[in-house]
């Protein structure tokens, strides 16, 4: 955008200098509209930058000469090659909006208001992070900051908003890719672990604070705000049958280590489980805590004193001798010759 206020004024100064006369008579009105066409022309600084003031001072029906009047301009022109230039590295002192409208895009592609494209080129091994984005906001006051309806403060708010009627499917309000593989994969190197997001609610390095946190979450899914809105169907974490990989686990909790072999959970802590509700297996519709639809094996029972364990339509429970419990009953083979023959004896 630079270059269209510099090309016009390339143009207007090249006229200047092939006139004969040694004398203009310049209007304000032109040095006006230049220095509006430079202003506009450029990005605006992140912070506020004044350009020195012009050499000479024209007024309506100044009579200039060329020098002078080139001197000017050459004012302006340094100005923009460096003050009112693209920063590299700029901050800003007041809130920044980006505006736009989008309005085709070829299917399985990604159209972008804003693109934030950037190339990392160590020159040595590193360490470091390294972030096309970094959202740090550092929040300096004595005053309050607390959640009303769900806002907080926040480092980024992605949020989608619908003002039309037409049907939108598959909506989200982010989408992380912790590795994209174009057509130049050919030239990738070894990649030896890749995270779609990693999310950690407290950093902290070596300080000496003694702040107590009550509550620390590193994903927090909060129930849908419904108002008018009518919502069939709501999960809050949702897993696709992973199956690309050699192994897959869909949530692995307490090692890094993916296991050998397909699982929907592994969880290798030591940790106890606590579940409220009724756990189905082979059933969504558990009748009792727990509901087995299938065989159930059992390789060892615990040695504490027990009760005897009856079941009666497929229910276990505690159970003494009760006609109830019992099955298939028939008159005994044998009798009190048998009993007798019995030799009862004690151990420990």
């Amino acid at each position: 955008m630079l270059s269209k206020s510099a090309s016009a004024e390339s143009r207007l100064m090249s006229r200047m200098r092939a006139t004969s006369i040694s004398n203009l008579r310049i209007k304000w009105l032109w040095l006006a509209a230049l220095t509006f066409l430079l202003g506009t022309a450029s990005i605006q600084s992140a912070s506020a930058l004044t350009c020195s003031p012009y050499t000479y001072t024209f007024s309506n029906g100044t009579t200039a000469d060329a020098g002078q009047v080139n001197s000017n301009f050459s004012n302006i022109l340094t100005c923009a090659n460096t003050l009112l230039a693209p920063l590299s590295a700029p901050s800003f002192t007041t809130s920044l909006g980006v505006a736009g409208t989008i309005t085709d895009s070829t299917d399985g592609d990604t159209a972008a208001l804003a693109n934030f494209q950037a190339t990392i080129s160590p020159t040595a091994d590193s360490g470091t992070n390294t972030a096309a984005i970094l959202a740090v906001p550092i929040y300096n006051t004595s005053h309050n900051l607390y959640e009303v309806d769900t806002n907080a403060p926040t480092a980024a708010i992605f949020q989608n908003l619908i003002v039309n009627t037409g049907t939108i499917a598959d909506i989200s309000g982010a989408q992380f890719w912790g590795l994209w593989v174009g057509d130049d994969a050919s030239t990738m190197g070894t990649v030896s672990s890749v995270q779609g997001g990693i999310f950690k609610p407290i950093e902290s390095f070596d300080n000496s604070l003694t702040t107590t946190v009550t509550k620390a979450v590193g994903i927090h899914v909060e129930d849908s705000v419904k108002d008018n809105l009518h919502i069939t169907g709501q999960a809050g974490i949702q897993i696709d049958a992973l199956a690309a990989a050699t192994n897959n686990t869909s949530l692995l909790i307490g090692q890094t280590t993916v296991p050998t072999g397909s699982f929907g959970i592994y969880d290798a802590s030591t940790n106890n489980v606590y579940l409220n509700g009724s756990v189905g297996v082979g059933t969504s519709s558990p009748g009792q805590k727990l509901e087995v639809n299938g065989k159930v094996k059992i390789d060892s029972f615990g040695s504490a004193t027990s009760s005897t364990v009856c079941q009666l339509s497929g229910v276990l429970s505690s159970c003494s001798s009760s006609r109830r419990y019992k099955e298939d009953i028939k008159p005994a083979s044998f009798g009190l010759r048998e009993i007798l023959q019995m030799e009862p004896v004690t151990f420990k």
